[in-house]
């Protein structure tokens, strides 16, 4: 679904997020914008150097081994990064606000980090619990904030940095690797702010079953990096300043709008869309097609749509084959249509209706049928003479169970106006002899082996007849 012009966001991850069944895996990318201004991990391990006086990470190098050289060399890394991101001055970003704020309810809320930031906690208040590695939550069933990597808010050497702090959490003690696992079995990921360029995590993306959904916010052009990983990129645009990441922002706080909106708000948003011809952004057209997924925001789609143009958006975008299936149980959401439908485009727009009918085979669902006949029935206003006398003929072609009612009340009508020739197609049908089976009730002994009574009788109502 398109939330802005920029940006679209798959259904999966829009349900998740509804059910309480989505997880945000949030990197060094949340925390690099202002006020925040932390480092990227590569310019974190580059500051490490050089407040140590030593050589910057060599090309290609892997961080955490460059890391864990220094550590070698008795650079006293943990105690050194830790007191880069315990700057006080230091702010959440507009990102880590938004984030948090997607979640209504507290117990939906499912934020990893590999941040060692509080910034997530300073927005939090004690509202869900933190977790710090490696003291771990179930991967499979968890709600608050877990700082995978660990946080500045521990004792330095807890902080997973090194080559060695990385071989511990993820192979000979391996507490990551079993939260990560079951976690991705079980909830929607996505990553914000992640660069996934680690070599474990990588092995590990790589290594889980297909069916596995993850997803990754990432700037235009960097998909293939995801789609190796099997993480499903969602593509933002590259602004101005690339490193302020602007667009992804913005599309996180129209996601948060969008899902905050109360039913006052989306009707004024409907009724501003529908006055006006179907001629609407990607945005806007997602937004309406997940209208009709709801009842209340459906009615006031119908409340104020009164174009003909509407309908015929409709047919495009698919939304109206299930009114065209004889046989199909529609929902309610269907039937409300139907209703919509009949009520503003039989009377004054046949022709449009007809042509939509025609392509769709000549056949309508029995719940549009009862809402044609309905008005034909008892609506104060009739179509033209000629647009009567096809939608009466469209009736008669295939009525469904228990049509013979609107039909004797149609010809009722039919029997006091000019419309003769319509009536005695109607009279015609409703007086058809056909055979009725009843079961045999033996009062002689001489019909005592019979098993079944033939009746004849005719369709139509005998009272209206």
């Amino acid at each position: 679904m398109w939330i802005n012009k920029e940006v679209n966001i798959p259904e999966e991850i829009l349900t998740a997020h509804k059910n309480g069944k989505l997880v945000i895996f949030a990197g060094a990318g949340v925390s690099m914008g202002p006020p925040s201004n932390y480092p990227s991990f590569y310019k974190l391990a580059n500051n490490v150097a050089a407040l140590a006086g030593t050589n910057h990470i060599e090309e290609n190098e892997p961080i955490d081994r460059f890391l864990g050289r220094l550590k070698n060399q008795k650079v006293n890394v943990h105690e050194i990064v830790k007191s880069m991101l315990t700057n006080p001055e230091s702010k959440p970003t507009e990102l880590h606000n938004s984030l948090f704020s997607m979640f209504d309810n507290p117990k939906d809320i499912k934020i990893v980090t590999t941040n060692f930031d509080l910034h997530f906690s300073t927005i939090n208040s004690g509202l869900v619990q933190a977790y710090e590695a490696p003291a771990l939550p179930l991967g499979n069933n968890f709600n608050g904030i877990v700082y995978l990597h660990g946080s500045v808010s521990q004792e330095a050497h807890n902080l997973i940095l090194t080559d060695g702090d990385f071989g511990r959490a993820y192979l000979t003690e391996g507490w990551t690797t079993r939260f990560l696992h079951t976690m991705f079995d079980s909830y929607v990921v996505l990553f914000v702010g992640y660069s996934h360029n680690d070599l474990i995590m990588n092995y590990l993306a790589r290594g889980l079953p297909p069916n596995t959904l993850r997803f990754a916010f990432t700037l235009e052009g960097t998909e293939d990096h995801w789609e190796f990983l099997g993480i499903e990129p969602i593509t933002y645009p590259e602004r101005e300043y690339p490193e302020n990441h602007q667009a992804l922002t913005d599309a996180i706080k129209s996601w948060v709008k969008l899902s905050k909106m109360d039913f006052l708000e989306h009707e004024q948003r409907i009724k501003l869309l529908v006055e006006t011809s179907p001629s609407l952004e990607p945005a806007d057209t997602d937004y309406l097609i997940n209208v009709f997924k709801e009842i209340p925001t459906l009615r006031y789609f119908t409340k104020y749509a009164r174009d003909i143009l509407w309908l015929k958006w409709l047919e495009e975008k698919g939304i109206l084959n299930d009114l065209f299936v004889p046989d199909c149980k529609l929902s309610e959401e269907k039937r409300i249509l139907c209703k919509w439908i009949v009520q503003n485009f039989i009377i004054k727009n046949s022709e449009e209706v007809f042509s939509i009918i025609e392509r769709y085979g000549q056949r309508i669902n029995s719940a549009l049928w009862h809402e044609i006949a309905h008005t034909l029935s008892f609506n104060e206003q009739l179509p033209e003479e000629r647009d009567l006398a096809k939608w009466i003929g469209l009736l008669l072609i295939s009525p469904p169970l228990h049509s013979n009612n609107y039909l004797n009340y149609i010809l009722n009508r039919l029997t006091d106006s000019k419309q003769g020739m319509i009536a005695v197609l109607v009279f015609e049908y409703l007086t058809k002899p056909q055979i009725l089976l009843k079961p045999h009730i033996a009062f002689t002994e001489k019909s005592k082996d019979k098993l079944v009574d033939v009746e004849v009788i005719i369709k139509g109502d005998k009272y209206h007849l």
